[in-house]
């Protein structure tokens, strides 16, 4: 997994060896020890808004807060609830909570810096892959791998409307759109799909090119753009206006790519 401090300034990888790793983006040096506290690998890290903190989920079911300026856990124990693997972790636009998700259909939304969970809830999925906060904190979003999109009620923790349904198979990745007018799914149909944030209705063409299943997907800074990779070793750029794709697929790497995020 890969994050953009807000600033631009750092990168937070989290890796299999269940370490995470502050990086210079202009340098590409390491900053500091990695941050270890973590049983078994990472698969979400993400910064808070003021980039000083970045949090991380992994499969041994927790989610860890950490300080990034002193590279310790801002908290003693651990986020704990998910009976298994903790699969997506992102803090709440005003930075005061985090959102986790989890294999066992649990979503979790906590308090950021004390620990204390703000609530804990099953949805009617089979694994909840993915979540993402509104840019105006009023929502959240989630995918499963049933296919399905929720919207839901950050307040109230409950669905606004039915499911979204689209997708032919597993939904892995969702991001918002800077404006929050929009947001990006990502899924294993080879597919990205662009929703309208309050009816809930596809917005334009499927993008659609991609050889193997979609990991991850991200907007651009000025939402005009989404990024996405893929299994098939790509990563693809698309325009939002037309669906069309934008240049050649991006190639180099020779296994999947798990993470992309756009750098402003």
């Amino acid at each position: 997994s890969l994050a953009f401090s807000p600033d631009g300034t750092m990168i937070a990888s989290g890796s299999l060896n269940m370490t995470i790793q502050i990086w210079d983006a202009t340098t590409g040096a390491s900053v500091g020890d990695p941050l270890y506290g973590h049983s078994d690998l990472i698969t979400s890290v993400a910064f808070s808004p003021d980039g000083t903190k970045v949090a991380s989920a992994s499969d041994d079911r927790t989610v860890r807060v950490w300080d990034v300026t002193i590279g310790a856990q801002v908290l003693e124990d651990p986020l704990q609830g998910h009976d298994y693997a903790a699969r997506s972790v992102t803090f709440s636009p005003d930075g005061t909570k985090v959102a986790s998700a989890s294999n066992n259909t649990i979503m979790g939304i906590w308090q950021a810096t004390a620990g204390a969970q703000v609530e804990n809830f099953l949805w009617n999925h089979n694994e909840v892959m993915s979540v993402a906060f509104s840019p105006d904190g009023t929502k959240f979003v989630s995918v499963s791998n049933d296919s399905t999109v929720r919207i839901s009620d950050v307040t109230t923790c409950s669905q606004i409307g039915d499911s979204l349904e689209g997708h032919d198979d597993f939904v892995r990745s969702v991001v918002f759109s800077p404006d929050g007018t929009k947001f990006a799914s990502a899924s294993n149909d080879l597919t990205v799909r662009i929703w309208d944030a309050t009816t809930g209705a596809q917005v334009g063409d499927l993008l659609n090119g991609h050889g193997l299943y979609i990991t991850s997907v991200g907007f651009s800074p000025n939402g005009t753009r989404v990024v996405s990779g893929s299994s098939d070793c790509t990563v693809r750029i698309w325009d939002v206006t037309t669906g069309a794709q934008v240049g050649d697929p991006l190639q180099g790497h020779n296994s999947m790519v798990t993470s992309v995020v756009f750098f402003s």
